[in-house]
Formats: structure tokens, C-alpha cells, sequence
């Protein structure tokens, strides 16, 4: 009986580590805009402040600053032209290697994927992509604002949003 075999362990992890480093480089550069303008800006204490009975009514400088916007766009920018590209040739590279294992195999010839067979069976993995940046962003903005409100130093707000 024929058999075709898929990628090995080995080709999978090559594959898997390649894309584990184009999304740190994607949040990197995702969030680089947000740290250039927080910089600037900021000035935390190194110790905590104390609590003020009447606080200002302007939100604090990392509120006014936690806007969503470049940050999500940029990460989504790096979807669209890093992260899923990277993913549907990933997807092409090993559907192509089966196909010609099954041709080699079977001694038949066996129809290619196309881009657009595989853009839409890959649609759904490319919109959980563009939501991880909105989970991210997320989880940074709160730390940043917890870690203001407790009047952490610069230092301390980097170690938080890393």
C-alpha cells in the first residue's frame, strides 16, 4: 500500500521557530510607537505616591496616552504582510510537498492548491491573528496603568509591559 508522508518533526519546528520570531518582532515594532511617545512623557516616581483625596479630573499621562490606534493598526499591518503571508506559505510549501508524495505515490496527478484555496481555508487563522494585537495591547495598557497608579519608576513600567 502507498504511503505519503507529511513534513518531519524537524522541518515543523524550522517552520515553528521561524514564526515565533517574525511575532516578536511584530509586537516589538507594534508597540515601539507607543514607547517613543510614552518616553517623552512620563515621569513616575520611585516610590509609590500617595493617594490624593481629590484627584485630577485630566486622566494621567498613560491613560491619555493608551490609545488603542497605533498600536492595533501597526500589528495589523504586520499581519498582512509578515505574519500571514509567512503562514499561508507555510500551509502551500507543506500541502504541495503531500500532493506530489500522493502523485509520486499513486502514480496519478492530483490538482494543486491555489492561493485562493488556500486564503480561504486560511481566512479564519488570519482574523485570530489581527485579534491577538487587541489581546496584547490589552494586557500592556492595564499593567502600564496599574503600575502609574502605584507610582513606579520607568524602569518598573518597562519590566511590567515586558
Amino acid at each position: 500500500m502507498p504511503t505519503v508522508r507529511g513534513w518531519t518533526t524537524a522541518q515543523l519546528i524550522d517552520r515553528e521557530q521561524v514564526f515565533e520570531a517574525l511575532v516578536v518582532k511584530s509586537v516589538r515594532l507594534s508597540l515601539r510607537p507607543l514607547a517613543a511617545n510614552l518616553s517623552g512623557i512620563i515621569t513616575a516616581a520611585a516610590t509609590p505616591v500617595p493617594q490624593i483625596s481629590n484627584p485630577p479630573s485630566q486622566p494621567q499621562p498613560v491613560l491619555a496616552l493608551a490609545e488603542t490606534g497605533v498600536v492595533t493598526a501597526t500589528w495589523q499591518t504586520q499581519v498582512e504582510h509578515e505574519l500571514y503571508p509567512y503562514l499561508k506559505q507555510t500551509f502551500l510549501d507543506s500541502a504541495t510537498d503531500v500532493l506530489g508524495g500522493m502523485e509520486t505515490a499513486l502514480d496519478v496527478s492530483v490538482p494543486k492548491i491555489t492561493d485562493s484555496s488556500a486564503e480561504a481555508y486560511l481566512k479564519g487563522a488570519a482574523n485570530r491573528l489581527v485579534g491577538i494585537g487587541d489581546v496584547v495591547w490589552n494586557l500592556i495598557r492595564d499593567q502600564l496603568t496599574e503600575g502609574y497608579a502605584l507610582g513606579e519608576s520607568t524602569q518598573q513600567l518597562a519590566a511590567r509591559a515586558r
